[in-house]
């Protein structure tokens, strides 16, 4: 049984995941979506994901993120999903760094992007692929073997088509 790490989910997260009927291993997964933002007047929204302390989403969280994302792909007033990462807590005041995409940007910028102003609409599909090199280059240098890498990512690119980033050699390009 999955349980959180740091107990700090509602009461019924917390629940979910102590229910033996409801075990990963039967294929059940969860995960939150941070924000949904989205300005009412001209109807403009993104997803976001917020990590403190610059975690990363897991990869179960990338695989039901990009679900998401291609769901609105073909909606013009979506302006894509996008991870907002701090070195501390998540208050840009008491931040040293805040990072959007995986680029550093300042507090004024990042206000910016909330106001929807700068924001590349697109950018979700290069900080997945940078996520998953990270993961592979983790998988490279652990002395793991061949059958850790099969549950790396199944991932769904945009045209639906459903493949799986098993083979290091496809993605790197190396031998």
């Amino acid at each position: 049984m999955l349980k959180r790490k740091d107990d700090k989910g509602t009461a019924f997260t917390n629940w979910v995941r102590t229910e033996i009927k409801l075990d990963p291993d039967l294929g059940y997964v969860a995960t939150d979506i941070d924000l949904i933002w989205k300005n009412t007047i001209d109807d403009k929204y993104m997803i976001i994901e917020e990590k403190r302390w610059m975690h990363e989403p897991s990869k179960c969280q990338w695989k039901l993120l990009e679900h998401e994302h291609i769901l609105h792909l073909k909606d013009d007033n979506y302006l894509g999903l996008h991870l907002l990462q701090t070195t501390k807590n998540g208050v840009p005041e008491e931040n040293d760094r805040i990072f959007w995409d995986r680029k550093e940007i300042t507090r004024e910028e990042l206000i910016e992007k909330l106001r929807f102003v700068n924001v590349q609409r697109n950018s979700f599909d290069r900080v997945r692929d940078e996520a998953i090199t990270e993961i592979i280059e983790v998988n490279e240098t652990d002395e793991t073997d061949e059958d850790d890498n099969e549950d790396l990512f199944n991932l769904i690119d945009e045209d639906n088509l459903v493949f799986d980033v098993t083979d290091v050699t496809d993605v790197t390009g190396e031998e």
